[in-house]
């Protein structure tokens, strides 16, 4: 994608647009797919896998919308947008996450226990009882190698984010502007 985001054309001299086309591959459909990952890896309790799809979509679509082209083709939408930029604001949250420490066998099973413990019930209108895990200690289940890889790509998604706003402006779009500047302000 790099190389047709400077504007080099592919090995062939084909633009990224005319690849798309000649080969019926709709832009639409990536759109939606991305739209989805992101979507599901911002959701409250995602796995580590889905934050990261969601991540690297975020930066894709930065980046498709970096390409030459890419308002001819109507690839801006301001939803999308605002949910990929909105992926920054995990940036801040996710580093400060508390670090496992290694702990005897003893300690861990009392850890295990207050974890059991943390499982609430509650009742519904219709007296059913439902469970539901706290979610507040999320980070705490996540290794520091998937913190680390998880901080390299929001700073990624920060650095397409840039090499954007750098080349297009979001004119077609007051609230992405607004948007965007307070995200980024928050940082």
């Amino acid at each position: 994608m790099d190389d047709w985001i400077d504007n080099k054309e592919g090995q062939e001299g084909e633009g990224f647009w005319m690849v798309l086309v000649e080969n019926d591959f709709s832009h639409k459909n990536l759109i939606a797919l991305l739209a989805y990952l992101v979507e599901n890896g911002s959701k409250k309790g995602s796995s580590v896998q889905q934050k990261e799809a969601a991540l690297l979509s975020s930066c894709n679509y930065f980046k498709l919308l970096t390409i030459p082209g890419s308002t001819a083709f109507k690839i801006f939408h301001p939803v999308l947008f605002e949910k990929c930029v909105d992926n920054l604001k995990q940036l801040k949250t996710q580093g400060t996450g508390k670090r496992k420490k290694s702990v005897s066998p003893a300690c861990s099973q009392k850890r295990k226990k207050n974890k059991a413990n943390k499982t609430q019930r509650s009742r519904d209108s219709t007296g059913s009882i439902e469970e539901f895990q706290d979610d507040s200690n999320i980070e705490e289940d996540m290794s520091p190698q998937e913190i680390n890889k998880l901080n390299k790509l929001y700073l990624s998604v920060l650095q397409d984010l840039v090499s954007l706003l750098m080349v297009t402006s979001l004119r077609q779009s007051e609230s992405s502007t607004y948007h965007t500047v307070q995200v980024l302000h928050r940082r």
